[in-house]
């Protein structure tokens, strides 16, 4: 309850003052405020919690060297009307010290990636994200959690690194996924790679020993769509288990691209248009794609329950709210009343899991 209580004094704080918007930074119980996200995290403590704002922030590459909680208020337009989204146009840059942290609520125009080749990325958390660059993790990246996110380009880890147990679940990718190992699980997510035009790589490449369950594979190949000359969905992804996915390709030609695999229970050569309510058939996400599936019941796993976003541990909440509390509406007077009071009626709302 503190925390909740602190959250929505800063963010009251924000609208009532009309300010400058200010980066609250909350730090053994105190909170100090900036106007720039880069000394915001400079002057932060590892620990600390960072609360961004609505609206747009220059990041140009934002370095993060300590373990922090950067939450922002969202990036659904629609969830976000009496705030704005938090958008960064920049880069995120993790380094080693950054292991533990969460980013989580925002929109960014590049990429979350590693600092050096060699760095080690563990037990970070990327959660309700729009990732427009993509995803890019060090030769050393494990216990990983991403989730509910809109990854934008490529998810990829090092090649020749240990990118193992890592969990990749419930979220749109619409870039080639590379060189994950080791126990990486893949759980309801969404792959728009290669659904319309010319690609030349697979969707999946050296991803070993890894799982993928309750996915949607919407890649065409040549081998179904005269128009899209990707190869394969898979080009050295070795000993992984592939169950309850849903594949728009034929999934057992590319099944034997995928050496030592073990392919059960997927749904392969699905009809491309009648699987979400609406999605425009674009690689690129829209946010007027709807991706519930038509028929829940049709794509199951093995519990019985619909497969894809919506489904699984962390199913997909429409609007993708963050979990700390959030202005959904707001109205301030432009004047007091005739005592001197402000009348104020705000909303405030948070998502759960």
């Amino acid at each position: 309850m503190k925390s909740v209580l602190l959250v929505f004094t800063i963010l009251v704080s924000f609208h009532i003052c009309k300010a400058q918007k200010q980066i609250a930074v909350e730090s053994a119980g105190n909170t100090s405020f900036y106007s720039d996200i880069q000394t915001a995290v400079t002057a932060s403590n590892s620990g600390d919690k960072i609360y961004i704002p609505g609206g747009s922030f220059n990041v140009g590459t934002l370095h993060i060297d300590k373990k922090l909680e950067m939450y922002g208020v969202g990036h659904n337009p629609d969830s976000t009307v009496a705030t704005q989204p938090t958008y960064l146009t920049g880069i995120i840059t993790l380094h080693t010290k950054a292991s533990y942290g969460v980013i989580e609520g925002i929109s960014i125009s590049g990429a979350i990636n590693y600092n050096l080749e060699d760095d080690t990325i563990r037990n970070f958390s990327i959660i309700r994200c729009n990732i427009q660059g993509g995803v890019y993790f060090p030769k050393s990246a494990f216990n990983n959690l991403i989730i509910e996110n809109i990854i934008g380009s490529q998810l990829l880890a090092t090649p020749g690194g240990n990118a193992g147990n890592n969990l990749i679940s419930n979220n749109i990718i619409s870039g080639a996924t590379y060189y994950f190992n080791n126990g990486t699980q893949f759980l309801n997510n969404i792959f728009l790679y290669c659904s319309v035009g010319c690609f030349a790589s697979p969707l999946l490449i050296s991803d070993i020993n890894c799982t993928f369950e309750n996915n949607l594979f919407m890649s065409y190949t040549y081998t179904t769509y005269s128009q899209c000359c990707c190869t394969f969905i898979c080009d050295q992804t070795t000993n992984s288990i592939f169950s309850h996915n849903v594949f728009v390709e034929d999934w057992t030609v590319d099944f034997g691209h995928c050496p030592g695999c073990i392919s059960t229970s997927n749904y392969t050569a699905q009809p491309f248009n009648s699987i979400f309510n609406y999605w425009d058939g674009n690689q690129a996400f829209s946010y007027a794609d709807n991706f519930q599936l038509q028929n829940p019941s049709l794509y199951v796993d093995a519990n019985g329950e619909q497969i894809g976003i919506y489904g699984g541990a962390f199913p997909w909440k429409t609007g993708s709210i963050p979990h700390n509390p959030h202005i959904q509406t707001k109205d301030i007077n432009g004047s007091t009343d005739q005592i001197g009071n402000l009348p104020v009626n705000i909303k405030v709302a948070a998502q759960d899991h």
